[in-house]
């Protein structure tokens, strides 16, 4: 049986992803914002819908997982060894939502 994308993504999980809080924040200030606000570096931008929709269809799973194992030119762990997976979670969700 076919699925649709949205139905198959899990893009239900993405509802109700709680906020960062102000370590969190703190722990995206030190950091994320050196590639996810820098244009040209490679890294999804915070907000930019684009960008996120189409990593929205991989599922919060595999986008923790991601940034646990590194990606492209980001190492493991995102430059954030003391995050755990609620952290990246909640930054994940900030990342995606947030404007520039």
């Amino acid at each position: 049986m076919p699925c649709l994308v949205g139905a198959c993504s899990g893009s239900g999980e993405w509802e109700g992803l709680p906020p960062p809080d102000t370590r969190q924040i703190g722990l995206y200030q030190r950091a994320c914002v050196h590639c996810h606000e820098v244009p040209g570096s490679g890294a999804p931008q915070r907000g930019d819908r684009t960008a996120w929709s189409a990593l929205e269809r991989q599922g919060i799973a595999a986008l923790v997982r991601s940034v646990s194992e590194g990606k492209g030119a980001m190492p493991s762990r995102g430059w954030c060894p003391e995050c755990s997976d609620a952290d990246f979670r909640a930054l994940i969700a900030y990342l995606r939502k947030a404007q520039p």
